[in-house]
């Protein structure tokens, strides 16, 4: 469990670190009007996703592990 905790506080930690950031920077865009940069942004932002995801993905099967185990 305690690995589990650890990876749920680094999807919190990946969120409101790295995306919340990126999220503010592109509600700042005017429809239409993107910068040209805008594809770097777009997959910055997706990696990071992708690093959430799948430490969302170790948490939830260490709490499994742990729940199987303990039962």
């Amino acid at each position: 469990m305690v690995a589990a905790t650890v990876s749920a506080l680094a999807v919190i930690i990946v969120t409101a670190g790295w995306e919340v950031p990126i999220n503010n920077e592109i509600v700042k865009w005017t429809p239409g009007n993107a910068p040209a940069d805008w594809t770097s942004t777009r997959d910055k932002w997706l990696h990071n996703h992708w690093v959430r995801t799948w430490i969302g993905v170790l948490a939830f099967g260490c709490t499994l592990i742990s729940a199987l185990l303990i039962h």
